[in-house]
This record gives C-alpha cells, structure tokens and sequence, in this order.
C-alpha cells in the first residue's frame, strides 16, 4: 500500500467512482468526473449529492441513462482522518449541462439520493405496530428498508422507555418514523426530553432527540486561522481550520428570545367535544432549564442587550397529544411536552455559524466539535485569547461534502444554544 501524503490543504485520494444498471452494465468514471457535492443535514431525511461528469466520448450514447442507476464512490482524507467515505446512491434525475460560458464543453449533470429514501417514501404500509420505538423502527427496516441492512450502513436509535401502538393507514415506512419522532420523548428529574428527530448521514439512520446528540464527545477541534497567516506548510492546526465564516452577529436578540424562541403556545384538540384548548408557556418558566445546555452557561432575560426593530413575534402551535394507558389525555405531560420539544428545537439553534474547511471524511452531521474562535476585537482579557460567546461546543447539523478533480472542502454549518463563560449585563452607552 503506498504511503499516505496531505501536501496541501483540500488533498484527497478518489479510489473508486463508478456507474452501474439495472442490467449490471458498469462504466468507470474517473476519467469523465469533474465533481461531486454530497449533502447531509440532521434536518433531513436522506442524503444527497449531485455528480458531474465531462462528456468526451458521447456518454449518454454509450451508455443511457433512463434513471434508478446506481453509483458507487470511495474517497478518504490522508493522513489526518481515518475514515473512508464508501457509498452508493441511486440516480433521480439526469441532465445535460456546460462546464464553459461558451457552452464548448458539454458535460452531465447527475443528481443522487441514497437507497433508503426512495424505499422510505415509496412504499406503501397497511399494518399495525405495538413495542417500544427501537422495536417498531426494526420492523420497519427489516422488512421495508433493505438497503440500511447493508454492513456498509448503520442504524442509529436512542430508545424511550414508552410504548407504542400505531395504525399505519398506508403510510410510507418515513410516514411512520415522522408520527414517532413527534411522540417520543424521555422523563427525566426536572425535564422532558422529547426533542426527536430522525436523519441520515453517511453512516446511516439516526433516530436520536438532540439533547442526546449535545451529550456526545467533541470529535474534533476547530479553528479560525485566517489564510493570509497561514503560510505554505500543512499541519493539524491548519487542516482542522476554518475560512470564509459567518455568523448570526447578535446572539441575544431581547425581543426575538422572550417572545418568539421561548415563548409558545400548546393546543389540546378535544375530538369529542370538537373544541380546542390553548395553553401559553415561557420557558423560562421551567425549573432547571440548563440541563440540558450544550455549553455551561445559559442566557438568561437579565443578559439580553440587542433588540432588532421589525423581528416579530413568533407563535409555535403544536397539535399534538399525549395519552396515557387508558387513552386519556395526560394534561401535565402533555402542556411539559410540547415546551420542551418546541423550546430545545428552536433553542438548538440560537447560535448559527457557517464556514468552509479542507475537505475531513472523518466529520458527520450530528457529530460535536468544539471551535475556537479568537476574539473578533480587541480584547483587555489577556488570559483567555478566544471569543467567550463563539467559543464553545457546537452540533454540526449540516455538511456539504465538496469534490473537485484537484481538491476536497466542506461547507459546513454549526448550532449551540449556550456559551462557555457567564454573560455580563452589557452598559448602557
């Protein structure tokens, strides 16, 4: 096996690329690839990718591409990741493109989805499901989802200690997992966790509450190094570093916080008496909210400086209800879930930056980072160099993998809730 080498930030090695039929007719595509964007984000149910290939011996000719084709990649970064990115995804949709103004260079362009998506939203399922979270999606992926049985995929479930009976009137196996992912939740001492979602990464299927993805070990540490200063030499610094951020500027946005990211409104329908019930909540309301704070420190109404004239109040109407074993509807646990599971979602993202970095297959969306970012001004606190509220542990929630032919980057986008020191209540001018 030859020697790994990372000469320069954004290298990568592209083993394999390929295209295959239905029939087994397979052409490899490393001479014809030009790009590929592969897309994953804890928001959405499946990953995608979009594939560009140069056409210079009339690909579409040789080979037609009618869609439901299936292609295959491996790649991996050198040296400082240890994983290697290997996936298979079908072809959606086909077009052709130009890689030139000009339109001198033809080329195609080959949008992808992974297998488990088209199973999860094609199928139709008339069944009826009983047992625990965990028990109802292996069903589910035992006889409906194939491809997430692959030694290549994994499925990911955080269970709940509550038990389910659920009638599926034809509903898509996603259909079912969207109706759980809205019912879950966990009583703990002070809260309740029932911020679920469910979301594909390159790994594979994640059934998890974000809560839980905030109580993961960061898997890496990121930087800002501005790349004037970064001279011509690669290190480890430099290949986990950052360019091109940005950042929501004010995080303690007074009037958007008590009024819209902690305020809501619960709704209990009652179908016998066909009337509605509205219940408002503050969060700040809850004893302990800072349980479950990705970071040390909260921010509190008391810290809250900023207010933006024209942001409006936000409402969050939920509709859903919790019943207990006798089918009556639990009114404390259900006016704690709907607090809870629209407060921590929201709230997840009260911190939002965005940035590009060399190109890392070791690095997922719902992974944990911790980023330091030095001060953005100057700063009299000579102890600590870096940013007290950009400073922190994030939750990646969106990746976008980006190849070229000469190098690999990553958009990336980073969430946090919470800060890593106390706030100061900011003076007047």
């Amino acid at each position: 096996m030859p020697e790994e080498k990372y000469l320069n930030l954004g290298d990568y090695q592209l083993d394999e690329i390929r295209i295959e039929n239905t029939d087994g007719t397979t052409v490899f595509l490393k001479d014809a690839f030009v790009g590929l964007n592969i897309q994953e984000s804890i928001y959405n149910r499946f990953v995608s990718a979009q594939l560009v290939l140069i056409d210079s011996v009339d690909f579409a000719g040789l080979f037609p591409i009618i869609g439901g084709e299936t292609v295959y990649f491996s790649f991996k970064t050198p040296v400082f990741a240890s994983k290697k990115i290997t996936m298979q995804m079908k072809v959606v949709n086909f077009e052709r493109t130009y890689l030139s103004d000009n339109e001198t260079t033809k080329a195609y362009l080959l949008t992808l989805v992974s297998p488990s998506f088209i199973e999860g939203t094609t199928k139709k399922i008339s069944q009826t499901f009983s047992g625990t979270a965990s028990q109802i999606l292996g069903q589910l992926i035992k006889n409906h989802i194939p491809s997430l049985q692959d030694e290549t995929r994994k499925v990911f479930i955080k269970d709940t200690n509550q038990k389910f009976k659920i009638v599926s009137p034809y509903w898509t196996p996603y259909g079912v997992m969207d109706y759980l992912k809205r019912r879950c939740f966990l009583v703990n001492k002070n809260s309740v966790d029932s911020s679920y979602i469910f979301f594909e990464n390159i790994d594979g299927l994640h059934f998890v509450s974000i809560n839980q993805l905030k109580k993961q070990e960061p898997k890496v540490k990121l930087n800002y190094i501005k790349r004037a200063r970064m001279g011509v030499d690669v290190s480890e610094e430099k290949f986990l570093s950052g360019e091109s951020l940005e950042y929501n500027r004010y995080f303690d946005r007074s009037f958007e916080f008590s009024n819209g990211v902690f305020r809501g409104i619960s709704v209990n329908y009652d179908s016998t008496k066909k009337a509605a019930s509205f219940k408002e909540f503050h969060y700040f309301d809850h004893e302990k909210y800072e349980e479950n704070l990705l970071n040390e420190f909260s921010i509190t109404p008391s810290n809250l400086t900023y207010l933006s004239d024209g942001v409006q109040e936000i409402d969050i109407t939920n509709t859903q209800s919790i019943e207990n074993e006798n089918g009556q509807l639990n009114k404390r646990l259900n006016y704690l879930f709907h607090r809870e599971r629209n407060s921590d979602i929201i709230r997840s993202r009260g911190q939002v930056i965005t940035m590009r970095i060399p190109g890392n297959t070791d690095l997922r969306a719902g992974d944990l980072v911790y980023f330091e970012m030095p001060h953005t001004k100057p700063s009299k606190d000579e102890q600590n160099p870096f940013d007290p509220i950009l400073t922190g542990n994030y939750i990646v929630s969106k990746i976008d993998h980006q190849l070229k032919k000469v190098n690999y980057f990553c958009n990336i986008e980073m969430i946090k809730d919470s800060v890593i020191s106390p706030l100061q209540p900011a003076q007047p001018d």
